[in-house]
């Protein structure tokens, strides 16, 4: 199981899933596949500095998702998923594990539903 999928895995209620994609709007980084279970685990919400696939379904989750676009291809094409519970960088800042909860989002980019 790639490190993507144990970060969903591991989401539980009220948690804010921050993936950091190298600021890469080439590759979508999230799609419906995982979204689903992140909103069925009861995640807050989903941020990400790269790109979502999707659009359309993901946007129809009881699930926020931040992105900074909308790519069709599959992420392993551009990058591959390496760890989770480490701190990343996000929009030029450190986000570090266990700061993002429901009642306080740490970063937020464009609304998949607005893109």
């Amino acid at each position: 199981m790639n490190a993507q999928k144990r970060a969903i895995e591991a989401l539980r209620p009220g948690h804010v899933l921050v993936m950091d994609a190298r600021h890469d709007p080439t590759a979508g980084t999230l799609g419906d596949i995982l979204a689903l279970p992140a909103a069925k685990r009861g995640a807050a919400g989903v941020v990400i500095d790269g790109a979502v696939r999707d659009s359309a379904a993901v946007a129809e989750l009881d699930l926020p998702v931040f992105a900074a676009g909308l790519h069709p291809s599959v992420l392993g094409r551009r990058h591959v998923p390496w760890d989770t519970g480490v701190p990343v960088a996000y929009g030029g800042a450190l986000v570090q594990p266990g700061w993002c909860r429901e009642e306080l989002w740490c970063s937020l980019s464009v609304p998949v539903a607005g893109l």
